[in-house]
């Protein structure tokens, strides 16, 4: 490929994926990734503490999955109550439970 025929959107193709692979590769990029999983394990200790149930027990990972079927609150009001405070949510529905779609 030759890139000075080549349109420059597939030149930023080719160089985003470059730049964030460098990225990834530094400390304080690690620093952050460690950050995370620290601050996810203990958003997820602090729901079990007030009576949530996690879907797996727990996280390994920036993932948590609550179960909501003995709250008495639905999924929707839960992702807009986290986002207001920036905490980036979706509702899935939980092993065992009928997706509100097949009723």
């Amino acid at each position: 490929m030759h890139t000075d025929i080549q349109p420059s959107v597939l030149k930023a193709s080719l160089i985003v994926p470059y730049l964030r692979w460098i990225q990834a590769t530094t400390p304080e990029y690690k620093a952050y990734q460690e950050q995370v999983l620290s601050n996810c394990s203990k958003f997820a200790q602090r729901l079990v503490e007030n009576g949530y149930e996690l879907v797996s027990g727990g996280t390994e990972n920036h993932l948590v999955l609550v179960n909501l079927k003995n709250k008495g609150i639905d999924g929707s009001r839960v992702e807009k109550v986290l986002e207001s405070v920036h905490i980036a949510a979706n509702k899935n529905t939980a092993p065992g439970r009928v997706h509100w779609l097949s009723n």
